[in-house]
């Protein structure tokens, strides 16, 4: 009698044989070669291929076996089937380990997931949206991708709650420091939302660049952010080099947020300034994290209060996090212009750093990998930060359509990362992740995480190194993928997304 294991890699075998005659009777039909004698005779031999797939089809969705190529299973049962030592006994007198039922090896699953508290935290999101109507589910996260939306939220209070800079003006204000919410400015300092709107409006942005730039920055001291203007000379010196770039879009102005000049600083003497500071404080993620803007991040130096630096705080490396979530690639050819630039390093080096893999849910909680932080009041790491990155990033992921995370040298580890947090994107199209260096451990990692994503019609992979088992784990996903098309009637566009 045939093992389970043997039954498995039978149905495999079988599984993969019929992908193959469907791609060749594809390619046949494609030049024009006669399949058989009559059209009934090669609709009947399709049909039959394609029976036979929906079966082993419906036996791997009951969870039969895994998306894993037959290599990395044949290697997982080796595992498995390791002789362990008996606790007290001699190694020689160990006993074969017992293989798990499904139903067990599920059951383990679900107790690890249990284990793993980023686990449980998407899944609760998933959950929550799920219970969600169509129409409330059509809007999650659109804040961070809707144009509208960031208007919206620099418009609050009839534009009295923040304080735009023009970008023309700042350019030209050599050896001064930036000026303070509510010091006396000349009218041509400021911008408002509507002529943004209008200046964005006759651009020539394809890839959604809007004319704003937030700054991202450390205070240089405990009174004044920047008291001998060397922030100042840095954006000045980045408006002048990079001028040429939104010149060549169409773009004739920007606006600059700076959290000192833009929200009202303590104290707020009146009702009205406090007021006008939490409508602004309410809209300061989409400065970082909406996908139109531009962040410019000053990572340089370090405070005259406690040497930290940009990397050492808390709140700086929140705003980097969020800049990092769904902001196009600055190594892509499908960018608009450099949307995240380090005015910390110089030359190529500012857009060519190094983008680290999106960071989870739970990144800036005690333990994960922004939880040592630091922070002018201890509190805010536990109270705001972390679960307001968590509750953000759920909205960001949850809204995206397009991610773009071209030529970004990532290997096995980042996209593993990625794959983590897919499964939140629940409105994702496109997804860019050519010209990596990952291979079959980050493509099967992959694999698993799109396997569900139902509104996915684009996967770019080319420039990768993925190998014979990654193919195989990506056409038995588009397997599992033709069969919910059969069952919904959905018509996804593969054509692009092959590797």
């Amino acid at each position: 009698m045939m093992s389970h294991e043997g039954e498995k890699e039978k149905k495999m075998k079988k599984l993969q044989k019929v992908l193959r005659q469907i791609d060749e009777l594809k390619a046949k039909q494609e030049s024009g070669v006669q399949l058989e004698k009559t059209q009934e005779g090669k609709m009947e031999r399709e049909e039959q291929l394609r029976a036979e797939l929906a079966e082993l089809e419906s036996s791997y969705a009951a969870g039969e076996y895994t998306t894993a190529p037959p290599v990395v299973q044949q290697e997982s049962t080796r595992q498995q089937q390791q002789q362990q030592p008996v606790p007290g006994a001699n190694p020689g007198d160990a006993a074969p380990r017992p293989m798990m039922s499904k139903a067990a090896l599920k059951n383990e699953k679900r107790k690890a997931a249990r284990r793993n508290p980023t686990a449980v935290a998407i899944e609760t999101e998933l959950a929550r949206v799920k219970d969600l109507t169509e129409q409330e589910r059509a809007l999650v996260g659109k804040i961070y991708t809707d144009p509208k939306e960031l208007w919206r939220a620099l418009d609050a209070g009839g534009g009295s709650a923040t304080c735009i800079l023009r970008a023309s003006w700042f350019k030209k204000q050599r050896g001064g420091r930036m000026p303070k919410r509510g010091d006396e400015l000349p009218p041509e300092a400021t911008i408002t939302v509507a002529e943004l709107r209008d200046i964005s409006r006759r651009a020539k942005c394809k890839y959604g660049a809007l004319p704003v730039i937030a700054l991202s920055h450390f205070w240089r001291t405990m009174e004044h952010p920047d008291p001998d203007g060397e922030t100042m000379e840095l954006i000045v010196a980045a408006l002048t080099q990079r001028w040429h770039e939104f010149e060549d879009k169409g773009v004739t102005d920007l606006g600059i947020l700076v959290d000192w000049c833009a929200l009202w600083q303590a104290p707020r003497e009146t009702p009205e300034k406090e007021a006008a500071f939490e409508a602004g404080l309410e809209g300061i993620n989409l400065w970082y994290a909406h996908q139109g803007t531009t962040v410019w991040l000053v990572t340089g130096g370090a405070d005259r209060t406690n040497g930290l630096t940009y990397w050492d705080k808390g709140w700086t490396s929140f705003e980097f996090a969020l800049a990092m979530l769904i902001k196009p690639a600055n190594s892509s050819q499908i960018k608009d212009w450099p949307q995240v630039v380090d005015l910390g390093k110089e030359g190529d080096a500012q857009t060519a750093f190094a983008r680290p893999a999106l960071s989870e849910p739970l990144a800036f909680f005690s333990g994960h990998a922004y939880g040592d932080k630091t922070y002018t009041n201890g509190a805010d790491r536990d109270k705001i930060v972390a679960p307001k990155y968590r509750d953000t990033m759920f909205q960001v992921m949850g809204g995206v359509e397009t991610l773009n995370l071209n030529k970004l040298n990532w290997g096995d580890e980042e996209i593993k990362a990625l794959a983590v947090v897919l499964p939140l994107c629940g409105q994702l199209r496109e997804l860019y992740v050519g010209a990596n260096s990952f291979g079959d451990t980050g493509m099967i990692a992959l694999v698993d995480a799109i396997v569900a994503m139902a509104s996915l019609k684009v996967l770019w992979l080319n420039g990768n190194q993925i190998g014979k088992n990654g193919v195989t784990a990506l056409k038995l996903a588009c397997a599992r993928c033709a069969a919910h098309v059969a069952q919904s009637k959905r018509q996804p566009d593969w054509r692009r997304g092959h590797h």
